[in-house]
Formats: C-alpha cells, structure tokens, sequence
C-alpha cells in the first residue's frame, strides 16, 4: 500500500486525505496547530464542489449547517441602508472550521490518521520515496507529499522556493473574528465602506445568536508576516477606525478576543504545482484570494480530482499533470474574477453597482463554463507510486 502524507488539515487537506483513504492509501495528516482550527469566516461552496461534498456523503451535514443568511446590506457611516440584495439560493454558505470539521470526521472514518502539533521541517526526494523530517517526530518515508498548508505553504517553501517568487499581492488586508449577535440581526449581513479603502462588515451565523465579523483595508506595503495579535489589531484600529456606522464597536469587540484572522489578500501563481514526488493542492497552489468566492469551491475541487488521479493513472507524474491539466482553466478564470472583484470593495456602494455585482457573482456561479466536469473515479486500486 503507498503512504502518502498530506500537510495541512484544513479545507484541502481534510478533503484529499478523505478521498485518498477511500481508495486504499495509507495516508497521514500533519497539521501544526494542536488541534482543529476554530474561528475564521463564513465560506460559499458551489458548482461542483457541492457534487464532491454529495460523492462524500457530507452534503446533508453541510447543509445543516449552513449559515443561512438570506439577505446582505450597505449602509453609510451613520445607519442609513443605501442597498440590500437577495444572496444567490444555489450556494450554501458554511463557516470554515465547522466545513473542516465535518471533512474530519468523515477523514477518520475513511481511516486517516491526523497527527496534529507537529510540522514538516525537511523534505528529502529520493527515486523510490520521500524523506520528511519533522519538528517533533522522527524522520520518516512516505511514497508522496501531497502540500495542502495553505498560502503561506512550508511545503511549497522547502520544494519549489519562497514564497515571494509565487505571491502576488492585491492591495489590501483582512480581518475575521466572531463576537455576539449585539445588533439583533436575523439571517443577514450588513456592511459598511468608506468609498476609499476601508470597510467593515458583519454576518450572522450559529442559528443567529452570533456573528462574525470582518474587518478590510487596503495598503499599499504588506506588513512583516509574524506580527503579535496585538500589533495586528493596532494596523486594523488605524486603518479603519474612521469609517463610521458599527466600527467602533467592532474594534471594542475585537480588543477582547484571542481568536483572530488577519492575513493579506494574495493569490499564489506557479507554472507547476508538482515536483518529482512532491504536489501541491487548494491555497497552496492556487490561490484565488477571498474576493473570487471560490476558494472553498476550488479547493474541494481541487483534493477530488488530485486523489482520484492518484487512484486511476498510472503513475503519479501522470497524476499530478492530469490534475494540472484538468484544473487550470478553472483556477485561472477564479483567480482573474477574484481581481476583478478588488474593484467593487473599496467603490462607493449604489444599488446600481450593488445589483450589478450580484448579477455578475450568480452568473460566474451558476454558469462557469471552466469549471471541470467531474467523473466519478472507480479504481479503489492505489496506483504503484514506486
């Protein structure tokens, strides 16, 4: 049976080691944090991705648990809604660690193994295996290194290079925390921009008795990476201080928490997303930043389809260029609208240019003509990946 190590068990980690598992591969989890990653913001999950979260047997968990937000607002700095809009009924709305926990569960049920608290340090190719060396554990062999640790990828950086050679960065930052449902709201979000460079938001979740909220700003230099907590609520007070509406609230609320998101918008662009025996997979690969809406989407695309190559080709170079092959149209489509989508941040909101960014984020979602078409992988025979 072929070992297989997967990084990183979030959305992409969780749903490739699944599917790895069900079609016979021995396969391992390592995730740096000591445990499930908890917080973070509210993600949508189309097209497709709602056909591998079927294939799975997790759509119906999913569903319960989707955020059920029906209805999004602008207001200006004082209260006054100046547009609201209907959200697209054909995507389900989840937030991202209650999506990674279900894709956990149904990972150890397949038999995955997760090995949390503990990171890849070393990564040695060899002809026949892969050598890893680990901050915790010993050193150890696995046939394939699947990456699937996110934007920042440590496996990306000990592979293919820095980060800086693949990031592209657009422009802004972003925040998530959650906090209590104060404003009352049901099944809705309301957001607030400064028509400049600033804006704040807030969604209700968890059967409307709480929110997340988040916080956006462009800047024009990107921060040092490993900033304290407290250095990063400083820049985010700084920067959007001054839009008005719910902001100083918010910024009380964010002063207490520990739980916080806070990264800068970037995609990830490389000509290739495997080396030897070595492949990447969701941010770590591809990014499309969170304007695109189709991250999660991508992501879970992406772990099916690399899994049931691994399972079906016959060797893994096949598999890896048919995932390629088979994703690349798609990723890039995502990544263009998701810099397209910059754009309407920052604009002075109008009901005009709120109806239509709604019609143009239905149409990309329903009818995305990149989007793969997705067969169903019978072989539950591991290819041989020596």
């Amino acid at each position: 049976m072929s070992k297989i190590l997967v990084s990183g068990g979030g959305v992409a980690g969780s749903m490739t080691a699944y599917w790895l598992a069900r079609y016979g591969f021995d396969t391992v989890v390592v995730e740096k944090s000591p445990s499930l990653r908890t917080g973070g913001q509210p993600v949508d999950v189309q097209g497709g991705a709602l056909t591998v979260l079927e294939r799975m047997g997790a759509l119906d968990a999913v569903r319960a648990r989707h955020t059920d937000r029906r209805r999004m607002s602008m207001v200006d700095r004082y209260g006054q809604v100046l547009t609201a809009n209907d959200e697209d009924p054909s995507s389900l709305e989840i937030l991202i660690d209650e999506l990674i926990q279900i894709e956990h569960d149904h990972g150890e049920q397949a038999g995955v193994r997760y090995r949390f608290g503990d990171s890849i340090t070393t990564i040695t190719q060899h002809p026949d295996h892969v050598e890893v060396g680990f901050e915790h554990a010993e050193t150890e062999r696995f046939d394939l290194v699947i990456g699937a640790d996110g934007v920042h990828s440590e496996v990306r950086a000990l592979s293919f290079g820095p980060e800086a050679r693949f990031a592209r960065y657009l422009g802004c930052y972003l925040a998530f925390f959650g906090l209590d449902n104060y404003l009352g709201l049901s099944h809705e979000g309301m957001a607030c921009t400064d028509g400049i460079g600033a804006g704040v938001s807030v969604f209700t979740v968890h059967d409307q008795n709480a929110l997340r909220s988040g916080l956006i700003f462009k800047a024009a230099e990107q921060l040092p990476r490993h900033l304290s907590i407290q250095q990063q609520k400083r820049f985010i007070a700084d920067h959007v201080g001054d839009v008005g509406w719910e902001a100083a609230n918010l910024l009380e609320r964010l002063g207490t928490t520990d739980a916080l998101y806070f990264d800068a918008m970037t995609q990830i662009q490389l000509a290739s997303w495997s080396t030897g025996r070595v492949a990447l997979v969701g941010d770590a690969a591809y990014c499309a930043a969170p304007t695109s809406g189709r991250g999660t989407s991508q992501a879970l695309i992406g772990a099916y389809v690399l899994a049931g190559e691994l399972a079906t080709a016959a060797t893994h170079s096949d598999a890896f260029a048919n995932f390629q092959r088979i994703l690349a149209d798609y990723v890039a489509d995502n990544q263009q609208f998701g810099r397209t989508q910059i754009g309407f941040l920052f604009a002075p909101p109008t009901q005009e240019l709120s109806d239509t960014n709604a019609a143009n984020l239905a149409q990309f979602n329903n009818d995305n003509p990149k989007e793969p078409n997705l067969k169903i992988y019978s072989s539950q025979r591991p290819i041989t990946t020596r």
